[in-house]
């Protein structure tokens, strides 16, 4: 009984998600601007005006109730979009397209800050996937920082969740030009034998609109290519601007290459988006004058002439995962007037898409993490210069799923010219990117980590310490650590586990400091075993690469003596506090990541191997490995993580840190800080890093894997 009884619930909630139906609009919002101007562009009508069309705007979406709504020529995007989002209770996601040149809001022209937005319910879990550059020089966009020097547009993408199932969502604005065609030529030629434009002048004319045209099909190519990276077996809507009628080549061969269906019905008595005659702010842009009363060029003229023609130019599109039962709805909206004010120089496009007409295999999503079906071995020869530690080679596997337990094996094993003999094996059953912002019951992390430092540097103990006091020995540390984590939601884990921990140093200067120190061969080593718990919140959106979200985690550890009676042995409690975050701030996507890390050990007479250290490849980049040491330290990492080519990225980072005896002792004064520039190779499963640093004391150079946080 019970059994059916379940059934007939799975059954409800299967026909819930394949019943559920989208309503979704485009339209082009007009920036209500003539684009002309250096200071300041040209404004077609007053602020009081704009706020009258954009209330009248709202209203009217109010009352359709969308769920999906895409917004193009939104200006300024950034606040337009939050206060559209605000008004109608939506989620809302931007594109900067054209900005001008500016910092934070300062920079020309100061009214220019026009992009694209989508809008959903906040029950979809809307979020920002990528921004597709169509066509534009190259630029810098985003909310606090823009150098866009000509007209750009982009695709801006993104992702909802309909109860488990994911659909992507593309907003497409691209250029506006007429098509080529004889009636439009014939009118340049018409204006050229009556001399009202020059045959200079007509010549300039044709050569802008084939580099219009030129724009527009390089557009379409780019936007064809894209759509075809999307993830297989995960519908999309497509929607937006596309400034072209249904019989041009380029729409054709859109719709063609992408199997797309077009939501458009033949029975809409009048399909026009574009509607001259009865749109009354048309009226402004084809004009006989524009806002600042300058004469129009031939290419403007036949724009102009072009623009008294009505004509689809919005347009919603699904991908083939759909079928035409799919669109239940199509009408033409917001084409209303309030006296003397209408919503737009577009009309809107509203269509009504049922997930129940979904064909072939579709993937769903989970907040539970889902078996891995693949398996994979991924290789990478190592060979390179580390400042710390000499010419180096070696070579790291990173193995997936071979067992098809989900299990990932991570192994690295490197030695170099100074005598580093590093040895590293990572297990983890689920593997941790996989599992990353998942549910889980229970995962075993298993780690081995061996490094022997033939030729380690010690400076002393504490902030004062000094870099000419720099004296060598040998430190051999090794690690092994068993934990168990949950993923009791999607952003909160617990772990618990088992850390043992030593090292051993030797090979002393005979008039160092650190000989004092270690005074007798008893000294030379030291071991732990702890028990730790970290709980964690994290939201980054990957952890390996992550572009968005933050990860707030503490960590209590605890250890006591192997034996008693052992004189190796140490116990202490240490504290542990990080946090880091992630944003992208402009396109192509420059991720702005930050960290900062406190920890704090208490015991007395704790040896020099169990002191927290700063310096080297992972913390502060400019100094030398182990420069400084101490009970407590703090550290702060900034970086610009922007794109160069293909898996190809580099970095720009700022590093800051400090030790002191204890949390009480901590001060501002004496930091060490440095500059660090980089470059990242990003592969499926790790990244390669090469890291440069550089302080006043000296540089460094560093090869590894990973980013440092």
């Amino acid at each position: 009984m019970l059994k059916k009884y379940f059934l007939f619930l799975l059954f409800l909630l299967c026909l819930n998600v394949y019943s559920q139906s989208l309503k979704v609009i485009t339209i082009n919002v007009w920036s209500g601007l003539d684009y002309k101007g250096t200071i300041k562009m040209g404004e077609y009508e007053s602020e009081e005006k704009a706020e009258k069309r954009f209330q009248f705007l709202v209203s009217q979406l109010k009352d359709i109730n969308a769920d999906i709504i895409f917004l193009q020529e939104v200006n300024p995007v950034k606040t337009y979009s939050s206060r559209i989002a605000r008004l109608l209770g939506m989620d809302e996601v931007h594109q900067v397209c054209n900005g001008g040149i500016k910092i934070a809001s300062l920079g020309f022209p100061t009214n220019l800050s026009e992009g694209i937005t989508i809008l959903a319910r906040t029950k979809y879990n809307l979020e920002k996937t990528d921004a597709w550059k169509l066509s534009g020089m190259f630029g810098l966009y985003g909310d606090y920082f823009s150098t866009q020097f000509n007209e750009t547009n982009f695709a801006l993408v993104a992702k909802i969740n309909v109860n488990g199932l994911p659909v992507y969502l593309v907003n497409v604005h691209t250029n506006s030009t007429p098509p080529d065609k004889p009636a439009l030529r014939n009118y340049l030629e018409d204006l050229l034998s009556k001399n009202i434009i020059s045959k200079e002048e007509y010549d300039d004319g044709l050569k802008e609109w084939a580099r219009k045209l030129k724009n527009r099909s390089c557009e379409f190519e780019t936007l064809s290519e894209k759509l075809k990276d999307l993830p297989v077996g995960i519908p999309f809507i497509l929607g937006g601007d596309f400034n072209i009628e249904p019989d041009d080549p380029h729409l054709v061969k859109l719709i063609s290459e992408n199997n797309l269906l077009n939501t458009q019905k033949e029975s809409v008595e009048s399909p026009f988006t574009w509607l001259p005659y009865k749109n009354i702010n048309i009226g402004y842009s084809i004009s006989d004058s524009g806002s600042n009363n300058e004469d129009k060029d031939a290419y403007k003229l036949m724009y102009r002439y072009y623009d008294l023609s009505p004509r689809t130019i919005d347009y919603l599109f699904l991908s083939n995962l759909f079928n035409e039962k799919c669109s239940k709805e199509y009408k033409i909206i917001l084409d209303s007037l309030d006296g003397d004010v209408q919503a737009s120089d577009h009309l809107g496009v509203y269509s009504e898409i049922y997930l129940s007409g979904i064909s072939g295999k579709i993937k769903k999503e989970t907040d539970y993490f889902t078996n891995i079906n693949y398996s994979s071995i991924e290789p990478f020869p190592i060979l390179m210069y580390d400042t710390d530690i000499g010419f180096g080679y070696g070579a790291k596997a990173f193995f997936m799923n071979l067992f098809d337990q989900n299990e990932s094996i991570d192994l690295t094993a490197f030695n170099s010219t100074k005598g580093e003999r590093w040895y590293r094996l990572v297990f983890s059953i689920p593997d941790i990117e996989k599992r990353h912002g998942k549910i889980y019951p229970v995962a075993i992390d298993f780690s081995i980590d061996y490094d022997k430092m033939i030729k380690n540097g010690f400076y002393g103990i504490g902030k004062n310490s000094k870099y000419v006091d720099q004296e060598f020995y040998t430190k051999e540390p090794v690690e092994i650590c068993l934990s168990a984590s949950r993923g009791f939601t999607t952003k909160f884990v617990g772990q618990f586990g088992l850390r043992f921990k030593g090292a051993s140093v030797y090979n002393f200067e005979s008039t160092g400091k650190l000989k004092e120190l270690v005074k007798s061969s008893s000294d030379s080593s030291a071991y732990f075993v702890s028990v730790f718990l970290n709980p964690r919140y994290d939201s980054r959106n990957s952890y390996i690469n992550p572009s968005g979200g933050m990860v707030l985690q503490g960590e209590v550890e605890t250890s006591g003596k192997i034996n008693d009676d052992t004189e190796h042995g140490v116990d202490f409690s240490r504290y542990y506090f990080e946090c880091q975050s992630y944003s992208i701030l402009f396109y192509p996507k420059t991720v702005l990541a930050l960290r900062f890390r406190l920890q704090n050990i208490s015991c007395n007479n704790l040896p020099v191997q169990v002191l927290y250290s700063l310096g080297g490849n992972k913390t502060l980049r400019g100094f030398p490995q182990d420069r400084l040491i101490d009970k407590c330290s703090i550290l702060f990492n900034g970086e610009l993580r922007f794109p160069i080519y293909n898996r190809f990225t580099g970095i720009i980072g700022l590093d800051a840190g400090q030790v002191f005896p204890s949390f009480s002792d901590i001060d501002l004064s004496g930091w060490k800080m440095n500059p660090s520039v980089g470059l990242r190779f990003n592969l499926d499963n790790f990244i390669v890093r090469f890291d440069a640093g550089f302080s006043n004391e000296t540089a460094g150079l560093y090869f590894n894997f990973g980013h440092i946080f």
